[in-house]
């Protein structure tokens, strides 16, 4: 089982114009989608071998799964609402609980969902903080959920210094 999880990049401020913009309704700012497109264009190999993409319904969160759908038009694409800002760690996991653990699964979303959700399903029991930046990518390796190990965490400024 290959777990990727994808945070979307940087994004419209809540405020424009004085007022509160719907936070479904943000997009990535121009630079936030450039970030994201070198990512998914450096880690091309990682996301060609997607069998199904699960994105936050927000929008900045669905622009960047598009990018990551981009590289593989051959996975599955999918909203998954337990991927939402509002949701938690324990939501989230138990919606992945049936996934066929020979997959290679996406999911594009929120901080401080994927950082908690990626320690909840890593350390039930400790404390070990990971976080990712905007457009960051991490991937959890395991038989199953009960036994992943965290095997890759990028920032996007990591991404863009490798060389393939």
């Amino acid at each position: 089982m290959k777990l990727i999880f994808v945070r979307h990049g940087t994004a419209e401020d809540k405020k424009k114009n004085q007022t509160d913009m719907d936070d479904f309704k943000r997009r990535l700012t121009e630079d936030g989608a450039k970030e994201v497109k070198e990512m998914v264009h450096s880690l091309h190999f990682v996301f060609r071998k997607i069998d199904t993409i699960y994105t936050s319904p927000l929008f900045r969160a669905v622009q960047t799964a598009n990018f990551v759908y981009s590289e593989n038009h051959k996975s599955e694409y999918e909203i998954l609402t337990t991927l939402d800002p509002y949701s938690t760690p324990q939501e989230f996991v138990k919606s992945i609980r049936e996934l066929d653990p020979d997959g290679v699964y996406c999911f594009v979303g929120h901080e401080p969902l994927l950082s908690q959700s990626m320690n909840y399903l890593l350390n039930k029991n400790c404390e070990i903080r990971i976080e990712l930046e905007k457009a960051g990518v991490a991937v959890l390796t395991g038989e199953s959920l009960e036994d992943l190990r965290l095997t890759t965490l990028l920032s996007p400024k990591m991404v863009t210094k490798l060389d393939f």
